[in-house]
């Protein structure tokens, strides 16, 4: 049985976002329901939005830098009145927010009251989902396409052949040269794992946002598509990933979708140190005699006429931790 999916949004400045959306859907067995196909009707066009949500399985709320049109009523946006109904009919709700460094032009945004009102929803959102965030159309479809894949079925009559991993090789190349340009993009890879695990550094968990101590990053070759040039050896897998890691980090091939990301903050270490080690270094003696034999080249010699002219100091050097371990006792078990 096909699904419904509606799709929620202000409409003149996100017309491109939203035929995107409509072509993507296509490649589905589904139903999409949205502005562009209600047609004449004898409801309020407020009651057909709200009619067609409560029709819908799917809620797909795209919001951007306009409140747009309000309900006099209530003082609430239609995009907010549509939300707020899929959430009371329990319809699977999916939210992208427009990234705020991306430019828009200015009458596509709005101002004053509006723009108060559109702030504080976004802020509700942001506290009751776990939103995306988008940059262009072709931004969007790649996330959302992965999130219909996991939901949606498939239209036989649509050939899906290898054009995803064409897509997602043509991201990954322009990546490598123009990181800042295609970071946050979604790409469909084959990889496989080639090493252990490793826990994420604190500098590079701060730098994208991470959760220290519950992030980790396995090294890896993609294996699909074939991408010349590749800057890309690891995979960073969150906390709600972790256990998918273990029980299919034996096999082969995986194949996943993944976002690319970039930050321009340099960082020294990937690998987190949670705890001190030690480990021997070697410092050369600024005093050393080159002239005079030493126990760095005459092993054989007595150690003792030579101890006045080492060429190399050895030394112990204690590599700082990023976290420390400590024992906290709960009770005495009684005896």
């Amino acid at each position: 049985m096909k699904k419904n999916v509606f799709i929620s949004s202000t409409y003149l400045d996100l017309i491109d976002y939203r035929k995107a959306i409509w072509e993507l859907l296509e490649k589905y067995k589904v139903n999409v329901k949205g502005m562009e196909a209600f047609g004449a009707r004898k409801e309020t066009p407020l009651e057909t939005c709200l009619n067609e949500v409560n029709q819908s399985d799917i809620y797909v709320g795209i919001i951007a830098h306009r409140f747009g049109s309000i309900d006099v009523v209530s003082g609430k946006s239609f995009t907010q009145l549509e939300y707020e109904r899929a959430i009371t009919e329990n319809k699977e709700i999916l939210i992208y927010i427009i990234n705020d460094d991306i430019k828009v032009a200015i009458e596509d945004i709005d101002f004053g009251d509006k723009r108060d009102k559109l702030l504080n929803f976004k802020s509700y959102l942001k506290e009751k989902h776990t939103v995306d965030t988008f940059t262009t159309p072709e931004n969007l479809v790649t996330k959302l396409k992965s999130r219909f894949d996991e939901l949606l079925v498939e239209n036989p009559n649509i050939e899906s052949s290898d054009h995803d991993y064409e897509l997602s090789k043509n991201v990954i190349d322009r990546f490598t040269i123009l990181p800042k340009m295609f970071s946050d993009r979604d790409v469909r890879i084959t990889i496989e794992f080639k090493g252990d695990a490793f826990p994420l550094s604190r500098e590079i968990c701060s730098a994208f946002g991470f959760i220290y101590g519950k992030t980790i990053g396995v090294p890896i070759n993609i294996s699909k598509p074939e991408i010349k040039n590749n800057i890309i050896n690891s995979l960073i897998i969150e906390e709600k990933d972790i256990e998918l890691y273990f029980s299919r980090k034996d096999e082969p091939k995986i194949e996943i979708i993944a976002r690319l990301l970039f930050s321009d903050k340099r960082i020294d270490q990937d690998k987190g140190q949670f705890f001190d080690r030690k480990t021997v270094v070697y410092e050369e003696n600024p005093n050393y005699n080159p002239s005079i034999p030493s126990y760095d080249t005459y092993s054989m010699l007595s150690a003792l006429s030579l101890t006045k002219n080492p060429r190399y100091f050895e030394t112990t050097q204690v590599i700082k931790g990023e976290g420390k371990a400590i024992l906290v006792l709960k009770s005495i078990v009684s005896e």
